[in-house]
């Protein structure tokens, strides 16, 4: 099972892993309307069957990405010496932050760095507390960035590598993955969101400028962390039809690109327009997590 919790919603996935290829079962979309308690006890309540371990996708906005020198310290010393190591850069105090550190992958000429993930600890207690008195049994809580690479781990092309767009709340933000792994995270500077960039009849300005951001992310992938150039550029699916966007897009850059597209992606029990698809996307991802990763 997998769940999103963001600001205005809740998303809930159930996933089939009996097959090599997971399928969706069952999702549930709700706003929240009423505290996060009673939101999150009515999603589970909508559900066909119960007893699921939950993966859970933090929203984006909930965490904070940092990239740091290596530290000088044991590896088993590592965790509990990090926040003390970070306290002049995190966004509240030591004892009010969760901090944890994700190695990047071999390879990629950043062996001396860390990324270093930084969420509020009342935010998790909070989500925690909600989960246990909804029923739920937690496998593991987990941030967007890290989450949506799931949503590939049964596909081929994420060997070559895969760029995905994808929006939150304050902006948009650019993630590379290879090989299951995340490689780079870039927030879009001067880019709110994705349909702000829809070209038109003589305006592509801000298609351009994310075209731009994008070639920037991407020229520092392939030189500066000696990565081949992504297969696959998706769009994350939004309210509006991006794929002109898309096109434009395509057109100027060496990756595909597309609008991903769930109901093509796994076999969805009802076909889902692009806006639930928005709204569904990291729980969708949480759910493709199996159990052993």
């Amino acid at each position: 099972m997998g769940i999103s919790i963001e600001k205005e919603r809740i998303a809930v996935s159930i996933a089939n892993h009996a097959d090599a290829t997971p399928k969706i079962v069952e999702t549930v979309l709700l706003d929240m309307e009423e505290s996060l308690d009673a939101t999150l006890k009515k999603a589970i309540k909508k559900l066909s069957s119960s007893g699921y371990q939950a993966v859970v996708g933090l929203s984006m906005i909930d965490s904070k990405f940092h990239k740091i020198q290596k530290p000088n310290v044991p590896d088993e010393e590592l965790d509990a010496s990090l926040p003390f190591l970070m306290k002049d850069s995190l966004s509240q105090s030591v004892d009010k932050s969760l901090v944890a550190c994700v190695s990047y992958p071999e390879g990629c000429r950043h062996d001396d760095q860390l990324m270093v993930i930084e969420v509020a600890k009342s935010r998790v207690s909070e989500i925690v507390d909600s989960l246990h008195d909804a029923g739920v049994k937690i496998a593991a809580i987990d941030v967007a960035e890290l989450v949506i690479g799931d949503l590939f781990a049964t596909q081929d092309e994420m060997a070559k590598g895969v760029a995905i767009l994808a929006e939150h709340d304050t902006g948009v933000n650019l993630l590379l993955y290879r090989d299951h792994s995340l490689y780079l995270i870039r927030g879009i500077q001067d880019v709110p969101d994705l349909i702000s960039c829809l070209p038109a009849p003589g305006n592509v300005q801000m298609a351009d400028t994310l075209m731009l951001e994008i070639q920037r992310t991407l020229d520092y992938y392939d030189s500066l962390m000696g990565q081949p150039m992504p297969a696959q550029l998706y769009l994350v699916p939004s309210f509006a039809d991006l794929s002109p966007l898309a096109e434009h897009l395509d057109a100027n850059l060496a990756p595909s690109v597309s609008v991903l597209d769930l109901n093509e992606l796994y076999s969805l029990p009802d076909v889902m327009d692009h806006g639930t698809q928005h709204d569904v996307l990291v729980a969708v991802a949480a759910s493709m997590r199996r159990l052993h990763q």
